[in-house]
């Protein structure tokens, strides 16, 4: 993950992820993932609006358990390049590509 998770507040974070290199990869992910499933790919203003609103959703969600003092579990897929994060207290749970 890029630095932006070390910024302050979701917003700060938000606005740092939309400067990052990982926006372009997720927005890379959504094209590939409309692709695979045979679906109309929107146009890349759509995707990156998406992309932009699942991270927000993410980081709203991070921030909850942030502020509540859960800790993250990470189970790694190496072989995939994935890992799924899920809090045990609260039931957030998120899947990501590195």
């Amino acid at each position: 993950m890029s630095g932006y998770l070390d910024q302050p507040t979701v917003e700060a974070r938000l606005a740092a992820y939309q400067e990052s290199d990982d926006l372009e990869l997720d927005i890379d992910r959504l094209r590939n993932e409309y692709q695979q499933n045979g679906w109309i790919v929107p146009p890349r203003e759509e995707l990156r609006e998406e992309a932009i609103k699942e991270q927000r959703e993410w980081l709203e969600n991070l921030a909850l358990c942030e502020t509540e003092g859960h800790l993250l579990e990470e189970t790694a897929d190496c072989e995939n390049g994935t890992s799924d994060l899920y809090c045990n207290r609260c039931g957030f749970s998120q899947h990501i590509q590195w």
